[in-house]
């Protein structure tokens, strides 16, 4: 049986989520969660997170947690930064793989290279509107 873990973290949507669907088509058990993450949330200089960015993404949140709801899941709530949150989490729900959407900065590819260090870990492009095989060059 395989237990994975999908990682909300800038794509906040149920829908049209690539990752999301290879997760789910790939788990027989799969927890949603999203991390609050010191180093967005908690940064003081610079200041990574606006109070408008912080209400749009506490918003958002909110929402999806209503539509996981509706289709009657859960969306986990985590603390700290995903290359230590996720692990703990893995552990406390015996989970074998942690699925995540690639993002394109440096400090987010540190966080995924070493978040894969700790645990099994699928990382999928879903941040563009086309996907690469699509385009025909």
């Amino acid at each position: 049986m395989v237990t994975g873990v999908y990682c909300f973290r800038n794509d906040l949507r149920l829908q049209d989520n690539p990752t999301l669907q290879i997760a789910r088509s790939e788990c027989d058990q799969l927890f949603l969660v999203y991390s609050f993450e010191e180093r967005l949330w908690k940064a003081r200089y610079p200041k990574r997170i606006s109070a408008h960015r912080a209400k749009f993404i506490l918003e958002s949140l909110a929402c999806l947690d209503e539509n996981i709801q509706k289709l009657g899941g859960r969306l986990h709530f985590l603390y700290g930064n995903i290359e230590i949150a996720i692990p703990r989490f893995m552990e406390r729900v015996d989970a074998n793989i942690c699925f995540i959407s690639q993002e394109n900065a440096w400090e987010e590819q540190e966080t995924e290279d070493a978040l894969s260090r700790k645990v099994s870990t699928q990382v999928h492009n879903s941040n563009t509107l086309l996907h690469l095989n699509d385009l025909p060059f």
